[in-house]
C-alpha cells in the first residue's frame, strides 16, 4: 500500500522510561520452533519427501485474502453468501481490514466508520460468528493493522493512555543556547520494555481473550501494514546511555555531537555503534515480542512495510528488524514483479529460517485484470521467492459500483472466479514445495545499511547493491542479500560460506565505503580460505573499529582487492549453478533440488548444477513426468526446458538415473493448430446483484455487459472530435 510520509528526522527523543533488557546469549535472530502442530510451517529435514506434500498440501498454505469489511452494514446472510463462493478455493485466513479517510489526525488518515463499529461489541459477535463459519472452509480470520494506528481511538492509543511513559520529547535548543523540552504527541518509542508486549497485548491479546482456545486455529495469519512509530532518526531514552555502555564499553554523551555533524576520523565508529544499540533495544522491546507472541501460539504474522526493504534503515536497520516475523514480505501493486522487494523478504526468510514469504497482490491493477495476468503475476513473483499469497483485495461491498479500495476485488467479483479452482490449487502446490528445505544460491551480496548508519554515500552503496543485484538476476545468477549478523555467524566450510543451511561461494561488498570490522575479518578469512570477495563500487574506508583513516583497515582492504573494484559483476562470479534463459529459483528440499523457472522459452538448452533422475513437477496437476536430459556429468546436467516463458517450470533432480532424450525427442517443435473461419460468441451475465454491488437498489437479476465509459463528438461543431 502507499507510503505515509515520516517525520521528525534526525531529532532527539528523550523517552520517559527505561529499556531494561540485558544481552541475549542466544544466536542474533533466533527463534524457538513453533508448537508441532502449527499450520504453513517449513520442514527442513534432509530425508524429507516433498512429493506428498506436493501433490496434497497440508493446511496453511492457501491464500488469505485482503478482506475489506466496510462499504455496508455487515449482515451475517451477506457474509455467509461470500464464504460459499470462496469455498474449495484453498483459503487459508481472512484478513480483515479497514480502509482510510483523506481526513488526517496529527499521524494518521482516520479510518472509515463501519457498521457495525470496529471493536464494539457487536462487531465482537460478528466476527466470533465468522470465524466459526471460515473453521468449517478449514480457514482462519485475523486483523490488519493498516488504519490502526496513532489517533485513531484503537489500540495503539490505549498503550500511549495506559503508559504514557513511551511517549516522547523533542529538545530544541533556541539561539541563547537553552534548551527545552517540548512534548511529542502521538509517538511511540521502540525501544521502551512496555511498547512491544503492551501493543502486542492489546491488538493480539484481546483477540485470544475474546476467543481462548482458537490461536492457532480460529486466528491466525495476522499482518502489519505500513507499521511507524511517528519519529525516526537519533532516537534516545534515560537510559541509552547505561545501555551503550554496557553493549559498547564507552561513554557515547560526550560524543553525541558526532552524530549530527562530522567531527573527525571517529565519527563513522559513533554512528555506526548507535545505531546497533538503537536496533537491538527496539529489537528486544518492541519487535521480538510480537515475534514470539505469534511464535509459540503456532500463529504466522507477516508485514508490508513503508520501505519495503528499499529503505534499509528504517526502524534503523530494516533487515534485523523485521527478521521478527514469520512472514517478511512486500507489496507487488499492478500485476508487478519487484526484484528488490522480493529478494530483501526472501533473503530475511532464507537466513533465519522464518517459514514464509508474504506477497501483496496485486492492489490497483484494475478491473481489468484478466485471469491471466493474475496467474502471470503470481507465478513470476514466486519464482522471486514469495510463498504466500495475500489477495488484496477481496470488498464485502462494491455498493452500487461505487465503493472500492485499490481496486480491483481479485476475487469472487471477477467473471472467471469460478473457473479459478485449478490454478487455486496449483498456488497451493507452490506455496508449500517453495516453503521447504532451504534456499540455493551462489552470490550473498551485503544490505548496505552500514554506509548509510556512518552517513558515508549511504544512497549510492544503496544504489550500487540494488542495480548490482538486477544486473545479475539478468544473466540467470540467483543471490540472497546479507545482513551483517548473518555474515558473522556464518562458519567457513572450504572455499563456502555456510549459514542457517544456506551455502554461498561469492560475497560481494557494493559500495560498502563502511562496513562493521567483524564482516571485514570474515570477508578476508574466507578469501584465504579460497573463497571469492568482489567489491562493486566503493571500497571500504571506515569501520566500527576505529573510523576513518585505519591502517588496519587500508591493510585489509588492500588484501582483499588488489585489483580494485569489479566493473562487470556477472562477468566475475566464477560460478554458475544455472545457465540459460530466465529466472532460477533452487531449492534443496529433502535430497531433492527444486528448480522454479520463470521467464524462460521452450525448447532452450539449460544447465543445471544437480545430477539424478529429472522430472517436470505439473503444479496445476500434482503429476509428475519424467523429464529426458541431452546429457549429465559429476558437473551437471543439460536439457531442453519443456515449457513457456509464462509458465512456471518446477524441474526436480531426485537420486536416481537420468533418462537420456532422443533426438527425436530434443528438436520436436510443438504442433500448430490453425483456428480459422468465422466464429460466434456470446457475452452472458456474470454479475449477481443480489446485494446492491453493481447497481442499486438490489436486483435479482444477473446483470450482462454495459458501456460504463463512452465517448461523444458534438456534430454541431466543424470537424467534431471524440471527446
Amino acid at each position: 500500500m502507499e507510503k505515509l510520509p515520516q517525520s521528525f528526522a534526525r531529532t532527539v527523543v528523550i523517552s520517559l522510561g527505561i529499556s531494561t533488557c540485558s544481552l541475549s546469549a542466544a544466536e542474533p535472530g533466533h527463534a524457538d520452533p513453533p508448537p508441532a502442530w502449527a499450520i504453513g510451517q517449513a520442514d527442513r529435514s534432509p530425508d524429507l519427501d516433498a512429493l506428498p506434500g506436493f501433490q496434497n498440501p497440508p493446511p496453511g498454505f492457501g491464500t488469505v485474502p485482503f478482506y475489506w469489511w466496510i462499504g455496508d452494514k455487515l449482515t451475517k446472510e451477506r457474509l455467509a453468501w461470500q464464504l460459499e463462493q470462496m469455498e474449495g478455493m484453498g483459503v487459508s485466513g481472512y484478513q480483515i481490514n479497514y480502509a482510510h479517510s483523506e481526513r488526517a489526525t496529527v499521524k494518521s488518515r482516520l479510518t472509515y466508520p463501519s457498521d457495525p463499529p470496529l471493536l464494539s461489541e457487536d462487531w465482537w459477535k460478528m466476527v466470533g460468528w465468522f470465524m466459526g463459519e471460515a473453521k468449517k472452509q478449514g480457514a482462519g480470520v485475523s486483523l490488519s493493522d493498516y488504519t490502526l494506528g496513532f489517533g485513531q481511538g484503537y489500540m495503539m492509543d490505549d498503550l500511549l493512555k495506559d503508559h504514557p511513559e513511551v511517549l516522547g520529547q523533542v529538545l530544541r535548543m533556541d539561539g541563547g543556547g537553552k534548551v527545552a523540552p517540548q512534548k511529542v504527541e502521538w509517538t511511540l518509542n521502540p525501544m521502551h520494555p512496555v511498547s512491544g508486549p503492551g501493543y502486542a497485548d492489546r491488538f493480539f491479546g484481546q483477540f485470544e481473550r475474546r476467543f481462548p482456545g482458537e490461536a492457532g486455529k480460529g486466528l491466525n495469519f495476522f499482518f502489519s501494514d505500513e507499521l511507524h512509530f511517528g519519529v525516526t532518526g537519533w532516537l534516545w531514552t534515560d537510559d541509552f546511555a547505561e545501555q551503550f555502555q554496557k553493549r559498547k564499553g564507552y561513554d557515547i554523551t560526550p560524543e553525541l555531537p558526532s552524530l549530527f555533524k562530522d567531527t573527525g576520523p571517529r565519527t563513522p565508529k559513533v554512528r555506526m555503534d548507535y545505531s546497533d544499540v538503537m536496533v537491538s533495544l527496539s529489537e528486544e522491546n518492541f519487535f521480538k515480542p510480537f515475534f514470539e507472541w505469534h511464535q509459540q501460539r503456532g500463529m504466522i504474522h507477516g508485514c508490508d512495510h513503508g520501505g519495503r526493504g528499499r529503505q534499509v534503515d528504517e526502524f534503523g536497520d530494516y533487515f534485523r528488524t523485521q527478521r521478527w516475523n514469520q512472514g517478511p514480505g512486500a507489496d507487488q501493486p499492478h500485476l508487478a514483479k519487484d526484484l528488490i522487494k522480493a529478494k530483501v523478504a526472501s533473503s530475511i526468510a532464507s537466513l533465519y529460517e522464518r517459514p514464509r514469504v508474504w506477497l501483496e497482490g496485486f492492489y490497483g491493477s484494475g478491473w481489468g485484470t484478466s485471469s491471466a495476468g493474475f496467474v502471470d503475476a503470481t507465478l513470476g513473483n514466486y519464482a522471486l521467492g514469495f510463498n504466500l499469497l495475500g489477495i488484496h483485495g477481496m470488498y464485502y461491498t462494491t455498493h452500487g459500483g461505487w465503493w472500492e479500495w485499490a481496486p480491483p476485488d481479485n476475487t469472487f467479483r471477477m467473471p472467471y472466479w469460478r473457473h479459478m479452482k485449478p490454478f487455486m490449487d496449483a498456488q497451493q502446490r507452490l506455496a508449500y514445495l517453495l516453503s521447504q528445505g532451504h534456499h540455493r544460491c551462489d552470490v550473498a551480496i551485503m544490505y548496505p545499511v552500514a554506509p548509510v548508519e556512518a552517513g558515508m554515500n549511504g544512497n549510492v552503496a544503496v544504489e550500487t547493491a540494488f542495480n548490482s543485484a538486477k544486473a545479475i538476476h539478468s544473466k540467470g545468477i540467483d543471490f540472497v542479500f546479507m545482513d551483517h549478523q548473518s555474515l558473522d555467524r556464518a562458519k567457513i566450510v572450504g572455499k563456502e560460506l555456510h549459514v542457517a543451511g544456506n551455502i554461498y561461494k561469492v560475497l560481494v561488498l557494493p559500495g560498502m565505503s563502511a562496513i562493521r570490522h567483524s564482516n571485514l575479518q570474515k570477508a578476508l578469512e574466507f578469501k584465504r580460505a579460497g573463497g571469492v570477495v568482489l567489491a562493486v563500487g566503493e571500497l571500504p574506508q571506515a569501520s566500527d573499529r576505529i573510523g576513518r583513516d585505519d591502517p588496519e583497515l587500508a591493510a585489509m582492504v588492500a588484501e582483499l582487492f588488489p585489483q580494485g573494484a569489479v566493473q562487470d559483476l556477472a562477468a566475475a562470479i566464477p560460478f554458475r549453478d544455472y545457465r540459460g534463459p530466465g529466472w532460477v529459483l533452487h531449492r534443496k528440499v529433502g535430497p531433492r533440488d527444486v528448480y522454479a523457472l520463470y521467464a524462460a522459452r521452450r525448447g532452450s538448452e539449460a544447465f543445471f548444477r544437480a545430477t539424478g533422475k529429472v522430472e517436470l513437477w505439473d503444479h496445476w496437476t500434482g503429476k509428475t513426468k519424467p523429464l529426458p536430459v541431452i546429457s549429465q556429468d559429476d558437473s551437471g546436467t543439460k536439457l531442453r526446458l519443456p515449457l513457456t516463458e509464462r509458465e512456471l517450470q518446477l524441474i526436480v533432480f531426485s537420486p536416481g538415473q537420468a533418462e537420456l532424450a532422443s533426438t527425436s525427442t530434443i528438436d520436436n517443435p510443438p504442433s500448430t493448430i490453425p483456428l480459422d473461419g468465422e466464429w460466434e460468441f456470446e457475452l452472458s451475465p456474470t454479475l449477481d446483484n443480489r446485494f446492491g454491488d453493481f447497481h442499486w437498489p438490489p436486483t435479482k437479476a444477473f446483470i450482462g455487459a454495459e458501456a460504463r465509459r463512452m465517448k461523444y463528438a458534438d456534430e454541431t461543431t466543424p470537424n467534431p472530435g471524440w471527446q
